[in-house]
């Protein structure tokens, strides 16, 4: 009797601003998943295309530009596309129009992962200008539930942003906290 092997699920952790050996992203929840069974990979902007403890990381383009950055965003999609992973998990609310075609138009399972409430750190950001922060402030929790409806899950860094979500009606959020794993 022929046994088939069980396909390795796989995850593409997806990334515009964070560094790919980020701790949240490669040791929180890389590795995590990793020691779980998945076959995890980082796409990201920053850094360069390497291997380390068995996780790909794939570097596409530079954003120096606003136009270098669209075309970097076009080729984000197109290397998670190829990828085909059974789950994407992006980082970076800037993502938030990616992450939206990436659930539409695939059969991946798209997380949203918020590291920090965005619609109050972006007053410690260069962008947007001070003068737009009060409508960036009010506008964008609609704005990133908006996008987050099409989404299969959202992870967050703290109980506080996952009730801002739950408030909004999404069901499927989990808190991932920053903390180090201890092991015994």
């Amino acid at each position: 009797m022929d046994q088939q092997a069980t396909p390795v699920p796989s995850v593409c952790q997806l990334t515009s601003s964070h560094d790919p050996f980020d701790t949240r992203i490669f040791h929180k929840i890389s590795r995590t998943l990793q020691d779980a069974g998945y076959d995890v990979s980082i796409v990201s902007l920053r850094g360069e295309s390497t291997t380390r403890n068995g996780i790909e990381v794939i570097q596409v383009g530079t954003a120096s530009s606003h136009s270098s950055k669209l075309r970097s965003f076009s080729d984000l999609y197109q290397v998670v596309l190829r990828q085909d992973p059974d789950i994407v998990q992006f980082h970076d609310p800037g993502l938030l129009p990616l992450g939206y075609a990436i659930a539409k138009r695939s059969d991946s399972a798209v997380v949203y992962d918020v590291h920090e409430p965005y619609e109050t750190a972006f007053t410690y950001y260069s962008f947007p200008p001070d003068l737009l922060n009060p409508a960036v402030k009010r506008l964008f929790p609609r704005v990133e539930s908006g996008f987050a409806s099409a989404f299969d899950g959202i992870t967050v860094a703290t109980e506080d942003i996952g009730t801002k979500f739950n408030e909004r009606g999404h069901e499927r959020v989990q808190v991932v906290r920053n903390f180090p794993e201890f092991r015994i």
